[in-house]
């Protein structure tokens, strides 16, 4: 939008995910939701502060892998970041994935995942 705030929008669908071959009729999956959707903003304006926020949601799904087959559900996560940089090359950052704590699994039998938090200490020279 401007030099100092910018947005996105991005967007993955599939219409298909599980297929049945014709002859062998053994069915296949791509283990993979058909949507995926995430929305976002950046600020970064020449103070040294800077934030940004990520909306993430993905459909429930089926997967066909071994130990790993089963259902994953749905889930909508909300990541937000904040960092500022000094004018002496080092920068701070916070980044916290999943704010709201809802638990998720990316595939079933593994641990549920809630909110994971990333401290970052940079120094450019």
């Amino acid at each position: 939008f401007t030099n100092d705030l910018g947005a996105f929008v991005n967007y993955s669908g599939l219409s298909e995910t599980e297929f049945v071959d014709e002859q062998s009729g053994i069915g296949y999956n791509l283990n993979t939701p058909k949507t995926r959707i995430g929305i976002g903003m950046d600020y970064y304006p020449n103070t040294g502060f800077n934030a940004n926020f990520n909306l993430r949601y993905q459909d429930a799904f089926s997967v066909i892998n071994g130990f790993y087959s089963g259902d994953v559900d749905a889930y909508t996560l909300l990541d937000l970041g904040v960092g500022y940089g000094l004018q002496n090359g080092l920068s701070f950052g916070l980044s916290v994935t999943n704010v709201t704590g809802e638990e998720f699994r990316p595939l079933p039998n593994l641990p549920a995942i809630g909110t994971m938090g990333l401290l970052r200490v940079k120094y450019e020279f």
